[in-house]
């Protein structure tokens, strides 16, 4: 009966694969017997079937392996910017890069902007506020690119949250967490007219030196 079991599940197994195929020549069973309990026994005790070793030869599916790598490095792209001539590793390239776009969109999301306390009902005033929004998810963008780029070629980092590790690829979201929480004060000169600023903790400031005046 265990080898009955076994054959039963081992049928169930092989219907599932579907890259790889047991050969009926390779297939072998071994029952694995134990006794029931530990420690001694005695001389008339026998051991009884608890498992059924099931030895198989596996052969690789050819045609079906490589009609699955087919199936998943088979990609359909479609986009409206057709005056460009596009070659088929840019335009899967950029599709790779949506992951980029989808978490510089959350910014937009974040509760701080208050964007859910702002109600327009006219059609025109919620394309401009999107329009707004996405200007500013735009320069929010290009200006985390360009921090990163100059943290990367003059090796410069900020701390994590917990100031446990120096992150070299920060967001711009977290390094306006750690300006604001560093008790930068403005000093106004009345005199001078000047500005200047106080308590701006050092690796802000390279950062900011190494992105340039503008």
């Amino acid at each position: 009966m265990p080898v009955y079991d076994a054959e039963q599940e081992l049928k169930k197994i092989t219907a599932k694969l579907k890259l790889v195929k047991l050969t009926d020549a390779g297939i072998g069973y071994e029952e694995v017997q134990k006794y029931t309990h530990k420690g001694r026994h005695g001389k008339d005790e026998q051991k009884v079937t608890v498992a059924v070793k099931v030895r198989a030869e596996v052969e690789l599916e050819d045609t079906a392996i490589e009609q699955k790598i087919k199936e998943d490095t088979y990609y359909v792209i479609c986009t409206n910017d057709v005056e460009r001539n596009w070659t088929m590793a840019e335009l899967i390239g950029v599709y790779k890069k949506q992951s980029v776009v989808e978490r510089n969109w959350r910014c937009l999301k974040d509760k701080k902007l208050l964007i859910n306390a702002i109600y327009l009902e006219l059609p025109s005033r919620i394309n401009a506020l999107m329009w707004i929004m996405t200007t500013a998810l735009l320069i929010y963008t290009a200006t985390e690119y360009l921090m990163r780029k100059k943290m990367q070629e003059q090796k410069l980092t900020i701390p994590s949250p917990d100031h446990k590790v120096q992150l070299e690829k920060p967001s711009l979201m977290r390094r306006y967490q750690y300006i604001g929480n560093s008790g930068i004060v403005l000093q106004c000169n009345r005199s001078t007219g000047k500005v200047s600023v106080l308590g701006l903790p050092t690796e802000v400031k390279l950062v900011l030196i190494a992105m340039g005046d503008e």
